[in-house]
Formats: C-alpha cells, sequence, structure tokens
C-alpha cells in the first residue's frame, strides 16, 4: 500500500501476482499506476510457460485513456529442459530466438535481422530452464535465490544447507552439481530430473520434493508395472481391465519396496485425478486406489523356507516377486476390476 502513495508512478516498482498449481508462478504483472503490463500461462510444469500477453502500448492497454491497443499474443517454444529456444506470434511466425551457454548466459536473435543482440526486443523475462532473466544484473531468479550464469553458481548459499543436496557434496553455491545440461532446480534447492510430460499436476508437484533415488525408484517400478501386463493374457493392460488392476497392485508394491509404503501411498494418490466429474469417473479412481493399497500391503510379504540340515535347519525369509503376488491376487478376487463394458478399446497389435 505505501507503494501507491508514491507521487510519481515511474518511481513505482512492478508488482508480480503469484498464483498456479504451486503458487508460485507469476500469473501478472502490474506497473506503478496499477495497469497490467502482461500475464502468463503456464503448462504442467512449473516452469513450463507456454504464452504471454504483453501491453505494447503507451498508455497501458488497461488505463481509461490508453491508446485501444490490443495486447499482444506471444507463444513459447521450450526443449526438454524448458530452455526458451523461441517465441512465436499469433500467426506463428518466430519473433525472437535465443541460444545460451553451458550456465544460461543468452543471446538473443531476432527473426527480422537474424544478429545477436543483447536484450529481448519483446520484454521476454523467461529464458534458461523457464526461470525468470533479470536484463539488470544479468541474474535467474531461481526463487529461493539467484543464479549467476557468468560464474555459474548460486550468488547465496542453499537454504536447505550445504547438505542439504548430498550430490553438491558440501558447496552450498553450486548449480545442479554441474550438471547444466542434464539437470533442473526450478525452487534453487536441489537438482532435480527433468518431469516426464504425462505426469499429473500433483505428480509434478510431488516431483520437485522426492530425492533422485527416491524418483529413479518410482520409474524403475512403473516399468516393470507395464512389462508385467504387456501381453494377451492381460489384454494388455487394457484401461478398467484385470492388466490395469494389476497394473496398478504391481506399480505400488515395486515403488514400496524401492522406496516405503508412504511415499508409494503419496504418489499413488497423486497419481489419481483429485475431483471427480461424475459417477463413473468416482467408481474408476476407487478401483485404482484400492489396487494401489493391495499393491502396497503384498510389498510386506515375505515366505519362510526351511532347508534341511543334518545339524540345524536354515531358516531363509522369501520374498515372491510383486508380479507374481498381484498376480495371485488377482485370481484370489482380492483386486477391483470394472464390468468389461467399461473397459477400454485400445489393444497392441
Amino acid at each position: 500500500m505505501l507503494l501507491a502513495d508514491l507521487p510519481n508512478p515511474a518511481q513505482r516498482p512492478t508488482r508480480y501476482f503469484y498464483g498456479g498449481e504451486s503458487q508460485w508462478q507469476v500469473c501478472e504483472e502490474l506497473d506503478g499506476s496499477g495497469d497490467t503490463v502482461a500475464t502468463y500461462v503456464y503448462g504442467r510444469y512449473i516452469d513450463e510457460v507456454l504464452q504471454m500477453q504483453r501491453c505494447e502500448s503507451t498508455p497501458p492497454c488497461t488505463s481509461p485513456g490508453g491508446t485501444g491497443v490490443s495486447p499482444v499474443d506471444y507463444y513459447y517454444h521450450t526443449d526438454d529442459l524448458y530452455n526458451v529456444m523461441a517465441v512465436t506470434d499469433d500467426a506463428g511466425n518466430v519473433v525472437e530466438r535465443y541460444e545460451y551457454d553451458d550456465y544460461g548466459t543468452p543471446l538473443y536473435f531476432l527473426a527480422s535481422d537474424g544478429t545477436a543482440h543483447t536484450s529481448s526486443a519483446i520484454a521476454n523475462p523467461y529464458l534458461f530452464t523457464g526461470r525468470r532473466h533479470d536484463p539488470e544484473t544479468g541474474w535467474y531468479h531461481y526463487r529461493t535465490r539467484y543464479l549467476d550464469p557468468a560464474a555459474g553458481r548460486f550468488t547465496t548459499r542453499d537454504i536447505i544447507g550445504i547438505w542439504g543436496d548430498p550430490w553438491e557434496f558440501g558447496n552450498g553455491y553450486t548449480y545442479v552439481a554441474n550438471g547444466p545440461l542434464s539437470w533442473l532446480d526450478p525452487s534453487g534447492r536441489k537438482k532435480a530430473y527433468p518431469p516426464p510430460s504425462d505426469l499429473t499436476p500433483a505428480e509434478k508437484s510431488l516431483w520437485e520434493e522426492l530425492s533422485y533415488w527416491q524418483l529413479l525408484g518410482i520409474y524403475n517400478s512403473r516399468q516393470i508395472a507395464e512389462k508385467a501386463v504387456d501381453g494377451k493374457e492381460y489384454d494388455y493392460g487394457i484401461h478398467n481391465g484385470p492388466g490395469d488392476a494389476v497394473r496398478h497392485c504391481v506399480w505400488n508394491c515395486e515403488m514400496a519396496r524401492r522406496n516405503s509404503k508412504q511415499c508409494a501411498k503419496k504418489w499413488g494418490d497423486a497419481h489419481e485425478p483429485k475431483s471427480c466429474k461424475n459417477k463413473k469417473e468416482q467408481e474408476e479412481k476407487d478401483m485404482d486406489q484400492h489396487n494401489n493399497a493391495v499393491g502396497r500391503d503384498l510389498a510386506q510379504e515375505e515366505e519362510i523356507c526351511i532347508i534341511s540340515d543334518p545339524e540345524a535347519p536354515i531358516v531363509i525369509k522369501v520374498r515372491e516377486t510383486c508380479e507374481t503376488l498381484c498376480k495371485k491376487a488377482l485370481k484370489d478376487g482380492k483386486l477391483k476390476v470394472l464390468e468389461k463394458e467399461r473397459w477400454g478399446t485400445r489393444q497392441r497389435p
């Protein structure tokens, strides 16, 4: 409120309004007079910026005395690390292209002349790994601290401590363990894998919280679950059918063994929609959550094998594979499957 009392609007700083699934995304920028300068639309990943609508008129487009010029829409095109590589207009024409060095120092290329420039002609703030670039300092804002791309280091120490991210080996200033070509760090706290594109919003949010080894366990568990039902016997894991039930069971069983039962439950819950539009969707969610829970419980099962010995019996604890346990659970009627009319129709050749 004190900022609005400054007599000269030009002295009032830009205000940013945050929102989105993570509450960490800038959705709107307002100038010192309270007029909208730009708005942003994001995808499912926290730094997956899709669109910018920017007012390029003076006075601003939203001002009562404005020029009446409509805001300009721009669309972002990124690579697999969410580096913004180009921006296009409504007609699909490339307006600007970008190149970076290893740690994000940008070069701007205008479509009109193709030569390199030192700043964006369209005031685009989102560049390296989808993070916001400050043209005055040349730094990137990684939410909890700034990255200096010229130094390849953060400007302040990690807020979770120098050993908070074990991959940094006690260096609280290192960016993604010196691996900027393979890793991300959206929060400025620890390196992370780029998330797959098919994750739910809740899964993507959880992805940023888990460690490398937990994520690896989740990924490997999913591959094992998919392979377990990749055959005619289980209709290639067809939706809502027996194969789908086994897949959910195996996935959660494997996650519980590789990580923990609690971690498996968090991911299993995040995989399902938060709310259902109708009774049909609720029944499908109930089916998946039931089979997830069965899988997590089966992860703890052990069998006792006694090997005869002339002097003393040898007792060995043996665990069946999650695939074996879940397929047996299906035969025993412990897994939930919807009626055949509700099964999907897509099958592999």
